[in-house]
């Protein structure tokens, strides 16, 4: 059995328009070696171009010294950088990846996204009805997720 991915790369830019890469593993390598767990072939991307790690606080990209650099949403990166869902990673000019977070897979859920941030609305099993089930989880950056209640 696989693991659930829990993000996502899809091809906006360059060759291969369109292909998606499902994210399950904490170690992702970018590039053009036959070794790399997303291997693009493309005038301007590295052996080694870039890696996203991932651990429980978000997933990270670190450009690996490639000769034409890694750019966020047109932002060239120096050091490990965080990623946003629908973030635009540019490796090098001809070529961009969008970055999206996994769709929650649970019926109740809905994910809202807009300009790189996401709301998830989620019906919580058990939750009582009425009022009192009426509240607002939610999380800024790296902070604990925080609860009003709506009514």
């Amino acid at each position: 059995m696989h693991p659930a991915p829990f993000a996502r790369l899809t091809i906006i830019e360059g060759p291969e328009v369109d292909a998606e890469y499902s994210l399950t593993e904490q170690r992702i390598t970018l590039g053009r070696d036959a070794g790399a767990t997303v291997r693009i072939h493309a005038d301007g991307v590295s052996r080694e171009h870039a890696i996203l790690l991932t651990d429980p606080s978000g997933t990270y990209i670190e450009d690996q010294n490639s000769s034409n650099g890694t750019f966020i949403n047109g932002v060239r990166i120096s050091q490990r950088t965080r990623l946003n869902s629908l973030d635009r990673i540019a490796l090098g000019k001809n070529v961009v990846l969008r970055f999206e977070l996994a769709t929650p897979a649970g019926p109740d859920a809905t994910l809202l996204e807009q300009d790189g941030v996401q709301t998830l609305l989620e019906n919580q099993p058990g939750a009582p009805a009425g009022e009192a089930a009426a509240r607002l989880t939610f999380q800024v950056g790296d902070g604990p997720p925080q609860t009003i209640p709506l009514s």
